[in-house]
């Protein structure tokens, strides 16, 4: 089609539209839009999970500090602290799939919008939601796991 473009007209030049939207400024603006928000909501998903579990160890230091007066050992309090992020975490993904893919076909049957947009909904987003979610979950659970395993017995059981 190209080369039937320059031939019949010279000087004129056929493009096809993904080349018109990579060059489109709209479309650039969009895209840097959209990863800024992406960056801003993994971010805010951290914090999210961080203070989530925060809150379990505060909450729970009586109970922590008798699991190391019994002999627990801090390694298996941290892997305690650090499962129950990453429970946290995949349910959270979950959510936020249905939650996401709902918006998306609500969106796609506005009439507004119907024919517009077109959600690729698969697998792979399956795996890159999760993909994102697990690893959040154990970096905003490491920094609460290891101070629950810091804690000292006899003041965790002094604990109010």
């Amino acid at each position: 089609m190209r080369a039937a473009v320059a031939a019949r007209w010279p000087g004129f030049k056929a493009f096809t539209a993904s080349q018109v939207a990579e060059q489109s400024a709209a479309i650039r603006g969009a895209k840097a839009m959209s990863w800024a928000t992406t960056t801003i909501t993994v971010v805010l998903g951290a914090v999210g999970v961080m203070n989530t579990m925060m809150m379990s160890v505060s909450e729970r230091t009586r109970e922590i500090g008798l699991l190391l007066a019994v002999g627990w050992r801090r390694r298996r309090i941290v892997q305690l602290v650090l499962y129950e992020a990453v429970v946290l975490s995949i349910a959270g993904g979950l959510i936020g799939l249905a939650v996401g893919i709902t918006t998306v076909k609500l969106l796609e049957r506005t009439p507004l919008l119907q024919g517009k947009i077109a959600g690729e909904i698969g697998l792979p987003l399956f795996a890159l939601a999760l993909g994102v979610a697990v690893p959040l979950g154990v970096a905003g659970g490491a920094f609460p796991a290891i101070r629950a395993a810091q804690l000292q017995p006899g003041q965790a059981l002094r604990y109010e």
